[in-house]
Parts: structure tokens; C-alpha cells; sequence
């Protein structure tokens, strides 16, 4: 466009950052940055917003607060984008205290389902079930309309802070069953030791990827059944479904001349030979400096 002396306006910036955050492509978006300060139109609040999404997209979140902190007006856009930022880089308190000064700056129109899913997805990883009961709450009061995936948020939220009950009664609500939320279930039932509830879910999902396998296994795992954990393991492979990057088998109260054990190590064995890079992580199980020595081979 430069080259071919097409003049540049504000308009121009927003759909350039955008696929600059899509590639995450830092470099060129510092360039265009510093152009559209050049040329001034780098507090327009459409570049500002775009500013914002591209640092954010980058992982640069403080760049992204910096750009954020200097807009003279900010939508639920620019608000929604920071507080993502904050949530995906595991800030969750940040993203807490940047939702609340949200809400106190009398913004219009009102968090919309996307902030709120945000928040509610941090509360959930964050174990952080008061506050996400708070937001539940909020929803409530402002009769904010409660589409499949705020729905799913409000499930996942309360899967992951351990309140299963309150997560089945909205999951039984939801329809068609996101198999994101149907994982989010299988995970909170497991990590509470309630693995046939976790197994009834588990096998109702249709389409399944390594996190929920990953969940199921490490229930049976956690709850002392090492043999249902293999069984299941393999039956995670005869599905296609095998890990590229990290591999963590949980095996429990196994012996080191057991049976199972054996066929663990065979497990492993064939998996370090056909898998690279990969972490097998076991704890629990004796004889452990002989496994160090064994998968130093």
C-alpha cells in the first residue's frame, strides 16, 4: 500500500493489527505501532482497541495495559480483550480487580457474555468459588441473558471449583452437551474421587480429546484403580489419540515385581521409543531410582 503511495488513515491500522494478532506476529505489530503514532493516529479508538488485541494476542500483556491505560474512552471491547489477556496469562486476581473497576465505571452497555465467560472461566481455575458464585449472582440481577456458552462457562466454573452439584443441576440444563463442559465435569468429578460419576460422563461424550482421556485416567488413577488406568490408556490409543509433547501416567500403589508394573513398563517403553519429545511422570511407585535409570535409556 506504501509502495504503491495509496494514502494511510485510520482506518487502515484496525484490520492490519488484526492479522498481526492472528499470526502473533509481534515484530510487525511494533512496526505498525510505531507507524500509527507517526502518522498520529495512534489514539483513535479503533487503533487503540486493535493495540490492545494484537500486545494481548502476543502474550505482552504489560504493553497491552500501557496502550489500555491511555485510551481517553474504553468499550466493552477493549475492557473485554484486557481482561482475556489477563485470564489467558494466569493472572486471575488482576483480571478480578480490572472486571470490578469495570464494573464500577458505569460502562454501557454492561459486561456481555464474553467478559463474563472470561471471568467465570478464571474463577474456575482459580478455585475461586465465592467470587464466581458473586458473578453467578451479578448475572441474576441485571437479567443478563444466559446463552449456551455463558451456560457453559457457569458449568465449568463450578466444576473446577469442586461444587458438582450446583455444575450437574446447570449441566443438565445444557443442550446440546459441549463436549468442553462435558470434560470440565469428568475432570471435577475425578479430582473429587467420584469416578463412577465421572465415567458415566465421560462415556456419553461422543468425540473425545487428549484432556478428557487425561482426566479419566488420572481419576482411576487417584482413586487407587492403576488397573483401570492402563485399561483405559490403551484404549486411548486404539482410539488414535496419542500425546506429542507430554505424556503424564499416574500409577499408584503399584509394586515394582507386580504384574501391572511390568506392563507399565512395557507401556513406557514402546512410548519413549515411538514418541519424542515426552515426560512420563510416576509417582508413587517404587524403586525410583531404578525408573530414572530406566528412562535415561
Amino acid at each position: 500500500m506504501r509502495r504503491e503511495h495509496v494514502a494511510v488513515d485510520r482506518f487502515s491500522f484496525p484490520p492490519l493489527l488484526k492479522a498481526v494478532s492472528r499470526a502473533s506476529a509481534l515484530t510487525e505489530g511494533v512496526e505498525i505501532h510505531g507507524l500509527a503514532w507517526k502518522l498520529g493516529f495512534d489514539s483513535d479508538p479503533f487503533v487503540e482497541t486493535a493495540l490492545v488485541r494484537m500486545y494481548a494476542a502476543c502474550g505482552r500483556i504489560m504493553e497491552a495495559r500501557l496502550v489500555f491505560d491511555k485510551m481517553s474512552c474504553r468499550d466493552v471491547v477493549a475492557w473485554s480483550i484486557m481482561i482475556n489477556g489477563y485470564c489467558q496469562s494466569g493472572l486471575f486476581d488482576t483480571a478480578f480487580y480490572l472486571f470490578e473497576e469495570m464494573k464500577n465505571s458505569n460502562m454501557e452497555p454492561d459486561p456481555d457474555q464474553m467478559i463474563l465467560s472470561a471471568i467465570l472461566s478464571a474463577c474456575g481455575r482459580a478455585g475461586k468459588l465465592t467470587y464466581g458464585k458473586a458473578i453467578h449472582d451479578f448475572i441474576k440481577e441485571n437479567d443478563i441473558v444466559v446463552d449456551s456458552h455463558l451456560r457453559s462457562a457457569l458449568v465449568a466454573m463450578y466444576a473446577g471449583s469442586g461444587s458438582m452439584d450446583l455444575a450437574q443441576q446447570l449441566f443438565d440444563k445444557t443442550s446440546p452437551k459441549d463436549f468442553v463442559v462435558a470434560t470440565a465435569m469428568v475432570s471435577g468429578y475425578s479430582n473429587l474421587g467420584r469416578v463412577e460419576d465421572a465415567r458415566l460422563i465421560f462415556n456419553q461424550i461422543v468425540e473425545k480429546d487428549l484432556v478428557c482421556w487425561s482426566a479419566m485416567i488420572s481419576g482411576y488413577a487417584d482413586s487407587d484403580r492403576p488397573q483401570e488406568a492402563l485399561r483405559l490408556f490403551n484404549e486411548m490409543e486404539v482410539s488414535g489419540i496419542r500425546p506429542d509433547q507430554l505424556v503424564v501416567i499416574w500409577v499408584h500403589w503399584i509394586k515394582p515385581n507386580g504384574s501391572i508394573y511390568m506392563l507399565a513398563r512395557m507401556d513406557l517403553a514402546e512410548f519413549c521409543l515411538s514418541t519424542t519429545p515426552s515426560l512420563i511422570c510416576m509417582p508413587n511407585v517404587g524403586a525410583w531410582k531404578e525408573q530414572k535409570r530406566y528412562l535415561r535409556k
